[in-house]
């Protein structure tokens, strides 16, 4: 009886191996992305916006801060006229703790006293993509991410020699021109934009016709060049540069309202 039953428990032992080996195995698929976040994670989080260079054409913005005042979260403040301090304010953090990134470079004002950045003279011309993750990212984007991280990506050129203009005026004689070359040549890219934009404004002292209004005046530069040195390795350099003239008032009554009173 007790050689039956080893027998038998043998068998069963040797047909559990069989099954075993003939069960298909299954491996685990490891997906690496370039990408700050992957398009899974953008479904499944509510806390990231992307917004691609389609999205932002689509939204014909005047400037960068009427992009992100769309979003949801976002409290976008300008104080004042056009083209004057414009500072962003993520889930009702402080603007400090909002870290700015353009290309992967840190662009929070360290000069200013609250080290923020202004959005004042960024256009939306030469972006191709701004990502926005609201809420704490210390540990994804380092210190100063605590209200949430704004990462915008510029234009790279490809493919042959490209224009793109813009013409466009409205009121508080506003007019704003805009000229930008895109393209590549072999391993070599280069994206080059200029404009400028010049507004009479209003004064942020009143509506009164007697007080003086708040004119802008900015002409901007922005490049960038890249080099591919193989299908791992690259290198880019950009260059962003802003001329600004602005109109400024004391305060938000007719006493405060100053002709001589402005910013550079």
């Amino acid at each position: 009886m007790i050689k039956k039953l080893a027998v038998i428990a043998a068998l069963l032992i040797l047909h559990s191996v069989q099954v075993l080996a003939q069960m298909p195995t299954t491996e685990a698929t490891i997906i690496v992305e370039a990408e700050k976040i992957s398009s899974q994670e953008i479904e499944a989080s509510r806390s990231a916006v992307v917004l691609d260079e389609v999205a932002i054409k689509l939204k014909r913005p005047s400037s960068v801060a009427d992009i992100l005042r769309d979003i949801p979260g976002i409290e976008v403040v300008r104080q004042g006229s056009i083209g004057q301090t414009t500072t962003v304010f993520i889930r009702g953090s402080k603007s400090e703790s909002t870290l700015v990134l353009i290309d992967g470079a840190v662009a929070n004002d360290i000069m200013a006293p609250s080290s923020g950045y202004d959005f004042s003279n960024l256009s939306p011309n030469s972006i191709a993509r701004i990502e926005v993750y609201r809420g704490p990212q210390s540990v994804r984007f380092g210190a100063g991410a605590l209200g949430g991280v704004i990462n915008i990506v510029t234009k790279e050129g490809s493919g042959p020699l490209g224009l793109d203009y813009l013409v466009e005026g409205g009121t508080y004689e506003t007019y704003r021109v805009a000229l930008g070359l895109n393209g590549s040549s072999r391993d070599f890219n280069y994206s080059l934009g200029t404009e400028g934009f010049k507004s009479t404004g209003f004064s942020a002292a009143g509506s009164s016709s007697s007080l003086e209004k708040d004119a802008a005046s900015v002409a901007s530069v922005s490049s960038k060049l890249g080099y591919k040195f193989n299908s791992t390795t690259k290198v880019e350099a950009t260059l962003r540069y802003a001329d600004a003239e602005v109109d400024l008032d004391r305060g938000g009554d007719a006493s405060s309202d100053d002709p001589n009173y402005d910013s550079e």
